[in-house]
């Protein structure tokens, strides 16, 4: 049902570096360091260059916000390229006033600690080592905010390089951590019960909400991430194609139905498939017909849906061009 992420790294050579911690220098031996184990001058120094950051991103100063970021990412994004995730997600969700620190990770690449894609990395004598995909950088660090916006909470998350002892930002990445007000344990809870309920459709989609719940951003994987696979990995489903298309048989036609997702619509779940559609789409009113088929055909066969989703939502795409579609949304809570 899904595909990985993708991305990197380090261990141990003495590094001193005077920094802008105060009397607290910044120390850090190759390796990889979150929470308390981060040295108290390199979480000064970091710390200081986050809080410039976001108060310039509440001042709109959006310039002085990139005339900071790292070298080598200026030479490989410009302005427009950096700036316009950060600026389109503040515009349209706005900044929360309250943004509660979630994890910070430092990681110091080197000779002893070399760059690997996925870097595994320990939290703790008690908690099970977690994953990081990072470019090669010699020191870098990622910070994970988490904000209340809405009836949902989101991601904040930076990625940070050390360029001549300053802290430059290198990355900026957001997405929700809550849907509809629940979190990735709630849809996984709901996963396992849709499973023993022999839902198992119900319960694969349920598991894919989950995974990208707990996915904070692009570059970390979290423990719980492989359990939440291992999980969805046991069902044994059919009829939710991923790419590879399927004939469906709806009455008097057959559509080839290629992908399935959730969605989410305003504020409702939806389950969403793709399928070539069998008229020209200049002529809504056959394909509006033809959805209504298909529509009548999964609502038929497939009556555990209502159980879960209150919408399907059908795409029609040109079986030339996928980028080019329609889409026809109907209710699974009322009759058909």
């Amino acid at each position: 049902m899904r595909t990985g992420l993708s991305w990197i790294a380090v261990i141990l050579l003495n590094l001193v570096l005077a920094g802008c911690g105060g009397d607290r220098p910044m120390v850090l031996t190759e390796g990889c360091y979150s929470g308390d184990r981060i040295p108290a001058g390199v979480w000064d120094s970091l710390q200081t260059s986050i809080d410039a950051y976001y108060a310039r991103v509440r001042a709109g100063r959006w310039e002085e916000i990139y005339a900071n970021v790292a070298t080598s990412v200026q030479e490989q994004r410009t302005p427009q390229e950096f700036l316009t995730p950060l600026v389109g997600f503040v515009q349209q969700f706005g900044l929360p006033d309250d943004l509660k620190h979630v994890s910070t990770t430092v990681v110091r690449f080197g000779s002893s600690f070399p760059h690997t894609i996925p870097l595994e990395c320990a939290t703790g004598e008690n908690s099970p080592p977690f994953n990081l995909l990072l470019l090669d950088y010699p020191t870098q660090a990622s910070v994970v905010h988490l904000g209340d916006l809405g009836k949902d909470s989101f991601y904040i998350s930076s990625l940070w390089y050390l360029e001549n002892e300053v802290w430059k930002m290198a990355g900026f990445f957001s997405k929700p951590a809550t849907m509809i007000g629940k979190g990735w344990e709630e849809y996984a809870e709901w996963a396992a019960a849709e499973r023993l309920a022999n839902n198992r459709r119900n319960a694969a989609l349920l598991y894919n909400i989950a995974i990208d719940l707990v996915l904070p951003n692009a570059w970390t994987q979290p423990a719980e991430l492989n359990g939440l696979k291992r999980r969805q990995g046991r069902l044994n489903v059919t009829q939710l194609p991923v790419g590879t298309p399927e004939p469906w048989p709806a009455e008097t036609d057959t559509f080839s139905v290629f992908s399935t997702a959730y969605a989410l619509i305003a504020d409702e779940l939806g389950i969403l498939f793709g399928y070539e559609t069998l008229a020209p789409l200049s002529d809504s009113t056959a394909v509006g017909a033809y959805s209504d088929q298909l529509s009548r055909y999964i609502r038929a066969g497939f009556p555990e849906y209502e159980e879960v989703f209150d919408k399907l939502v059908l795409r029609a795409v040109n079986p030339e061009d996928r980028e080019q579609y329609t889409t026809h949304i109907y209710s699974l809570r009322s009759t058909p």
